[in-house]
């Protein structure tokens, strides 16, 4: 029981979405083998590979020293977030906005060790860059 506690209290969203799952189910029942059908494996196996990509990168310390020579490099901390956002805006078109944030938020999540204030504005600057870049051309 202490460890089912345990886990709901570090994965609330997860527990949250469980709940939502378990009420939609009283609320319209529907078999369980319906709804694998609802999901999108191609895409649930994509965005898992992407995260997989960037985790490696994150635990290798790529990010890190990616931050630490970018830091040294930039004047201030108002250029270092002009050109994280500059970078999420840039990669938005050529990727897709989602696939943009998987690269620069761990990127800058990497410099909140070396800087002094926090980067929370950083990241939603980052959100709307890359949603408000120009879409790729189909």
């Amino acid at each position: 029981m202490a460890l089912l506690k345990e886990l709901t209290a570090r994965n609330w969203t997860l527990t949250i979405l469980l709940l939502l799952l378990a009420t939609l189910m009283l609320v319209h029942p529907e078999s369980p083998i319906r709804l694998v059908h609802y999901l999108d494996h191609k895409t649930l196996l994509s965005l898992a590979g992407l995260l997989m990509i960037t985790t490696g990168m994150e635990l290798s310390g790529f990010f890190n020293r990616m931050a630490y020579s970018w830091v040294h490099r930039a004047r201030d901390e108002r250029q270092l977030a002009l050109l994280l956002i500059l970078l999420t805006a840039l990669l938005s078109p050529i990727l897709t906005n989602d696939v943009a944030l998987f690269i620069t938020i761990p990127l800058t999540l990497s410099f909140q060790k070396l800087v002094k204030n926090d980067l929370d504005k950083i990241i939603v600057f980052q959100a709307l860059a890359a949603n408000a870049a120009p879409a790729s051309p189909p």
